[in-house]
């Protein structure tokens, strides 16, 4: 290296600080650091330190640190001494900040500042209010950046005491109008949700700025006043105000949020002007603003413009179209993200596992288990749970139980889903194990914890399991609750305890259509023909739509009381009344109507008239009609209809064999009376 002069030495070092070039000074200053000719200035020092700061250099900090000491400029330069104060705390070592601040003795207001910047950009803003106290009691007079680093830290602390006492500090001292004192505050009481104070605070600005603008779009959307973002944000372009990328980003989320479609589209529109459509973040909030409202093919639109789709992007593209039904597209996009080798993330596995479970595609549940394990989410508790109640209501319980085992914490939301997949499968008996394990490990039961527990007990007549959280139901004060009122109904109903389901029904502040219908089903199981056609009657009276659950309760009333035309007419109601496609359920229970009354050419017409094509259940059932009324010539037809479908079906030769043998010994018999 050629030999240059003091001067020179300190000019490079400046000349590469000027150019930005940090790490470039750095390096010269390390070359010569043992040198006997290069003696550094008190500037040149104070340079190298927050370039330190900048590259976040503690260790070279450090070694400047040692260097300062020796040179003598420490004890006697309180600039040099904060300059280390300030790199400290931006390198992340406080520890350091803080004794480098106890080592000095004369600290002037820079200095305190230093530190107490540190520490509220740390996010510590209790100890940054203390130091605040402490540098008052010492007779220190905070100046400008003081009391923004104090606001700072009153958002990080949530001490709205001290943030009034601060701000009073600033009146006092002439500096709420100073606009970075102001929008400081505007965006510190609009964190605190002070959405009027702030409010008040930015009408007293002389120079709304766009981060004043911002910060109360920002507070206003946060704190779910959408309306109001929305507002303020047309107000801001009434004044020719600028928007940035935040103010787009905010506005966009309040859109989102109040459904306000035309505005969306309008800010887009504005976006795109701007130029800013490219931008990672104000793409992935308008792809997520479009999903969430089911814009799918705009959402998709917006991430191919995007130059780099991230994972965020596309995890806001597969919750629309999980939450929209659009199940299939999930997968096919899935493929898209491993093609363009984009790293799925817990959030994707969790949208993908829902999409398996609203499609009943249980061979992709496996291989995205495979995909789980190989990217190391199977410990994260969103996607294991997830995971095991996609395999829990898929009737895989025992791939269910190997996740569920697994799991490092299991909440209420892992545990929910594995009784309720044993309770959805008819094995109530180890719901209700798992329901006694779970409460054993003092997890407290949620509503649809408490749905699928009284389900159980219904299933497997656990009366006295229903009953207890019967009682811890109105412990939580739960029993407004329709789903859980209505479960309990359905409960003591299927168990047999009509008085207790009709008390339970009676004492519903709402009597929604869940709860008529788990009382109707359950008289209809039991054939309380009369109080079926009643409930029905009062749910028409209070305006309760009847759905298809309520019509097979009628029509098993009507079965079992032999009301034929009574039936054929509430089957005519539910197409032509309620627009109800008519199901097997209900077909069967109109065949077993015409069975029991004789009517099997009715039996036969409906049939053939059926909404869906009759399976071997429909013509077995028709065959045991036919044998209970001798009908030799329908029962023919049933049995070619039956063994067409199945020819090696038994139950089809064995009817047809009794209905012949039946009439052959009805003839023989007559023949033999005749003579």
């Amino acid at each position: 290296m050629k030999p240059c002069s003091k001067n020179s030495w300190n000019q490079l070092i400046s000349d590469h600080i000027k150019h930005g070039d940090m790490q470039g000074a750095l390096s010269v200053y390390w070359n010569l650091r043992d040198s006997a000719t290069f003696h550094p200035t008190r500037s040149t020092l104070i340079f190298l330190v927050k370039a330190c700061a900048t590259l976040k250099e503690l260790e070279k900090g450090s070694a400047l640190h040692s260097d300062i000491i020796r040179s003598r400029l420490f004890d006697k330069d309180a600039h040099v001494v904060s300059t280390l104060i300030d790199m400290y705390a931006k390198c992340g070592s406080l520890a350091q900040a803080q004794a480098t601040f106890d080592a000095t003795s004369n600290r002037d207001v820079v200095m305190w500042t230093a530190l107490i910047g540190g520490y509220a950009d740390a996010g510590d803003g209790e100890n940054a209010l203390y130091l605040a106290k402490q540098m008052e009691c010492s007779g220190v007079t905070p100046d400008l950046f003081t009391i923004l680093c104090c606001l700072k830290a009153c958002r990080s602390s949530n001490s709205l005491a001290q943030a009034y006492g601060i701000h009073l500090q600033a009146i006092l001292r002439g500096l709420e109008g100073v606009p970075v004192v102001g929008n400081t505050l505007v965006d510190m009481y609009a964190k605190y949700g002070m959405l009027e104070t702030a409010h008040k605070v930015f009408d007293s600005l002389l120079d709304k700025n766009v981060v004043s603008w911002t910060a109360l779009i920002s507070g206003y959307t946060e704190h779910g006043h959408g309306e109001s973002a929305l507002g303020c944000f047309k107000q801001m372009h009434h004044y020719h105000s600028c928007s940035n990328t935040v103010t787009f980003i905010c506005v966009l989320k309040a859109c989102s949020t109040i459904g306000a479609v035309a505005d969306g589209q309008y800010v887009h529109s504005e976006i795109v002007k701007r130029g800013l459509e490219r931008e990672p973040l104000v793409g992935n909030t308008l792809i997520n603003m479009y999903a969430k409202w089911g814009f799918l093919a705009e959402a998709h639109a917006v991430l191919d413009k995007v130059p780099d789709v991230n994972v965020v992007a596309c995890n806001a593209l597969l919750s629309g179209y999980v939450d929209h039904g659009n199940a299939e597209e999930v997968f096919t996009f899935f493929e898209e993200m491993q093609k363009l080798q984009i790293a799925p993330n817990s959030i994707t596995f969790v949208c993908c596992l829902k999409a398996c479970r609203s499609t009943g595609v249980t061979g992709k549940s496996f291989r995205l288990h495979k995909e789980i394990i190989k990217a190391g989410c199977e410990k994260v508790l969103l996607v294991s749970s997830t995971l095991a109640d996609t395999y829990a209501k898929s009737g895989f319980l025992a791939e269910a139980q190997t996740v569920f085992n697994t799991l490092p914490v299991r909440d209420v939301i892992a545990w929910t889903a594995l009784i309720t997949g044993y309770a959805e499968h008819d094995r109530g008996d180890d719901a209700l194990y798992y329901l006694e394990e779970m409460q054993r490990e003092g997890v407290y039961m949620n509503v649809a914890t408490l749905t699928s527990a009284l389900k159980a007990c219904a299933n497997v007549g656990a009366v006295v399991k229903g009953k207890e959280i019967h009682t811890d139901v109105f412990r939580k004060g739960l029993e407004n609750d329709s789903l859980v009122s209505s479960s309990l109904v359905c409960m003591y109903a299927k168990s047999g305890f009509l008085k207790e389901a009709n008390n339970v029904f009676d004492m519903l502040p709402v009597q929604d259509e869940v709860a008529f219908n788990s009382l109707l089903i359950a008289y209809a199981q039991i054939g309380e023909s009369d109080a079926i056609f009643s409930l029905f009657d009062k749910m028409c009276t209070e305006d309760r739509r009847p759905d298809m659950v309520t019509f097979i309760g009628v029509l098993h009333a009507c079965s079992h009381s032999a009301l034929v035309d009574e039936g054929q007419i509430s089957l005519n109601i539910l197409s032509s009344d309620y627009g109800i496609i008519p199901t097997v359920e209900h077909c069967s229970c109109m065949i077993d109507l015409f069975s029991r009354a004789g009517n099997l050419c009715r039996i036969f017409t409906m049939i053939l008239k059926m909404p869906f094509h009759p399976g071997t259940v429909e013509w077995i059932t028709v065959l045991g009609a036919c044998q209970r009324w001798s009908d030799e010539r329908i029962g023919k037809l049933a049995f070619e209809h039956a063994v067409e479908l199945d020819n090696r079906n038994i139950g089809a030769y064995t009817s047809m064999y009794n209905i012949c043998a039946d009439v052959y010994m009805k003839e023989v018999i007559g023949h033999e009376y005749r003579n």
